[in-house]
């Protein structure tokens, strides 16, 4: 149990690292990993009954928490700053939308009726 927290804490620190360094695919792949870890922990906790994390192993998850909370905000502005440009890109979309039929016009003519 112990080797899959170190684990799981090593995995916390390159998460950060790649943060850091703004290397988003690595970061999924990360976090991804570390959750496929956390299942493995889950489900050897929930086998043995009764059982308690050692003092070593219960610093280290306190460390992961940390370091995991340090990464949050980023993670939280980064998500917001993506949904603003999502909206803003969907707005410029239904935008052009509304003038593109006319271009989309190739033949045909206009009369005015006003004199």
């Amino acid at each position: 149990m112990d080797e899959l927290i170190a684990a799981i804490h090593q995995k916390t620190i390159e998460m950060s690292q790649a943060i850091n360094q703004e290397k988003v695919e690595l970061f999924i792949r990360l976090l991804d990993e570390r959750n496929q870890l956390m299942n493995q922990a889950d489900s050897m906790k929930a086998g043995l009954p009764g059982y308690e994390y050692t003092q070593a192993a219960k610093q280290l998850l306190k460390k992961t928490l940390l370091l995991d909370q340090e990464m949050a905000p980023y993670l939280e502005e980064q998500l917001d700053r993506a949904k603003t440009l999502l909206q803003q890109h969907k707005k410029n979309k239904q935008v052009s939308k509304k003038y593109l039929p006319y271009v989309r016009q190739t033949n045909g003519a206009f009369i005015d009726s006003k004199k």
